[in-house]
């Protein structure tokens, strides 16, 4: 599903996508939601924990944007050292699933419960993620999920997305 989403609406292929995670691999965990009826997957969100690899969103960020560092994320957002930051590596959801209004699927919905729940057991306080515009807007104004700025960054293109943003939440 992962790739079946990212391919089509991006254009990052299975090489791609092994290029961005495949060093994180180890570290993901995988929510997945099924049709029970038709017997398949229909959406997956990839949860990156730390790990030797790191966090994907901010190494990506560190490298992209010299001037910000992890001690500057980790300070303005009362990350203490040691603790769990879990980075929302890929949230995907096939077409045929989606919501056509643009408020979230029950599949994307379902996705983000229990990355929730599992967050909450794990008392888990910090989660980061780089994400497209269309996924931002639907967790935030839909979802209510309090993400804010990561450091303060505006908008940015990041990974064939043109419209990204980097959130924080706590």
């Amino acid at each position: 599903v992962e790739r079946v989403v990212f391919e089509k609406t991006f254009g990052n292929d299975a090489e791609r996508m092994e290029k961005e995670y495949g060093a994180y691999e180890g570290d993901s965990i995988f929510y997945i939601t099924i049709d029970r009826e038709a017997e398949k997957p229909v959406g997956v969100l990839r949860v990156i924990k730390q790990g030797e690899a790191g966090l994907k969103s901010l190494n990506d960020l560190t490298e992209m944007m010299p001037d910000l560092t992890l001690e500057k994320i980790y300070s303005e957002h009362g990350i203490a050292e040691g603790d769990d930051v879990w980075d929302v590596g890929t949230v995907a959801v096939l077409p045929e699933y989606r919501d056509k209004k643009g408020k979230g699927s029950a599949a994307s919905i379902q996705l983000f419960r229990a990355l929730y729940l599992d967050a909450m057991n794990n008392k888990v306080k910090h989660m980061i993620s780089v994400i497209d515009h269309k996924a931002h807007d639907k967790l935030t104004n839909f979802l209510g999920v309090p993400f804010v700025p990561l450091a303060g960054l505006l908008p940015f293109s990041y990974i064939d997305s043109e419209n990204s943003r980097a959130v924080y939440g706590r």
